[in-house]
Formats: structure tokens, C-alpha cells, sequence
């Protein structure tokens, strides 16, 4: 199963199980339009959330991977050795 199909799944379930709560403690019409409507901001608040956290670690990761890059190559120079290239697919 793919993660969209995953990720709907999980949601179907929560949902089912989120419209069972309310109904038996008899919230309808608006108040559950209400509810459906904090549900979707709190599960966007998550997805942003998460995606400025993974945007925040690929920068960090590519701001490591051009230092080390910076730090091999002074190593090669003070070690006479020949510069090692990094091949473009890897960075």
C-alpha cells in the first residue's frame, strides 16, 4: 500500500472512530461541522509543521555536506594528496 493510500486509511479510521464519540454523546449539525473543521486545521498544522521540519533538515544537511567538502579538500591539500571528487549524483 502506498502512503497516500496509508495516510487516507488512517484518516477514514480516526474519522469513524471521532463520528462514533460524537454521536453517542449527541453532538450534531453545527457542533460537529465545528469539530470536522478543527480536525483539518490540527492535521494541516501537522503537515506543515513537518515539511518546514524536513525543509529545515535538508538545508542543514547540505550546508554539512558543502563543509565537509570544504574540510576534504584542505585535508588533500595539506596532505599532498589529490583532491577528492565527489561524484554529482551524491550531493
Amino acid at each position: 500500500m502506498d502512503a497516500v493510500a496509508e495516510l487516507h486509511q488512517c484518516i477514514d479510521a480516526g474519522m469513524v472512530k471521532l463520528v462514533a464519540i460524537w454521536d453517542d454523546i449527541g453532538i450534531l449539525g453545527e457542533q460537529r461541522s465545528a469539530r470536522n473543521r478543527v480536525v483539518l486545521m490540527h492535521l494541516g498544522n501537522l503537515l506543515d509543521e513537518m515539511v518546514r521540519e524536513e525543509d529545515q533538515l535538508k538545508t542543514r544537511l547540505k550546508q554539512n555536506v558543502e563543509k565537509y567538502q570544504t574540510e576534504v579538500a584542505r585535508l588533500c591539500t595539506e596532505l599532498c594528496l589529490p583532491l577528492y571528487q565527489v561524484c554529482c549524483h551524491c550531493v
